[in-house]
C-alpha cells in the first residue's frame, strides 16, 4: 500500500469509528456509502492543499454533517476528529508509511470494539444502570436527540 492509499484508508477508518456518525445511524446501508464519500472528500481536500489547518477540517466536517447527515454535534467531536485527520495528514506529508500502517491496525481493532450494538428490548435490571450508561470511554455519557424526527443532535450528557 502506498502512502496516499494508507492516508485515505486511515481517514476512512477514523470516520467509521466516529461515535456521532454511529449514533446518527449513518454507518449502515446507504448511509455507510455516504460516510465513505465524506471520508474520501475530506482526504482529497487535505491532499489538494500544501497546508491545511485543523479548523479548516472541522468547518468542512460541521458543514457536511449538517447538510448531508442532518446531524449537529455539540459534543466537540468534530474538533477531535479534525485533529486526528490533521495528525494523520502530517504523517502522510512526512511519508511515514510505517506509522500510517500502525494507525490503520489500531483503528481496525478499535472499529471492532466500538461497533454499536442493538439495545435489548427490555433494559437489564441493575442497581448501577446509571453508571453503566455513562461508561463509553469518556468522562460524560453521550445524549442523542432527534428533534422533529429529521435531525440528530449529539451532545455530551449531563450527570444528575
Amino acid at each position: 500500500m502506498d502512502v496516499k492509499t494508507a492516508f485515505k484508508r486511515t481517514v476512512e477508518l477514523i470516520f467509521k469509528n466516529w461515535t456521532a456518525l454511529q449514533l446518527a445511524g449513518v454507518l449502515s446501508g446507504v448511509g455507510n456509502y455516504k460516510v465513505l464519500q465524506l471520508a474520501d472528500y475530506v482526504a482529497e481536500q487535505c491532499l489538494a492543499k500544501a497546508s491545511i489547518e485543523e479548523e479548516e477540517i472541522e468547518d468542512t466536517l460541521t458543514d457536511i454533517l449538517d447538510s448531508e447527515f442532518q446531524t449537529i454535534c455539540e459534543d466537540g467531536s468534530p474538533l477531535e476528529v479534525s485533529r486526528e485527520v490533521w495528525r494523520i495528514h502530517q504523517l502522510y506529508k512526512a511519508g511515514n508509511i510505517e506509522q500510517l500502517n500502525v494507525e490503520i491496525q489500531q483503528l481496525q481493532s478499535q472499529q471492532q470494539e466500538n461497533t454499536v450494538k442493538e439495545m435489548p428490548s427490555e433494559p437489564p435490571v441493575s442497581s448501577d444502570s446509571e453508571s453503566e450508561a455513562g461508561d463509553n470511554n469518556s468522562s460524560e455519557p453521550m445524549e442523542v436527540s432527534d428533534p422533529a424526527d429529521e435531525w440528530t443532535v449529539v451532545r455530551r450528557g449531563r450527570r444528575h
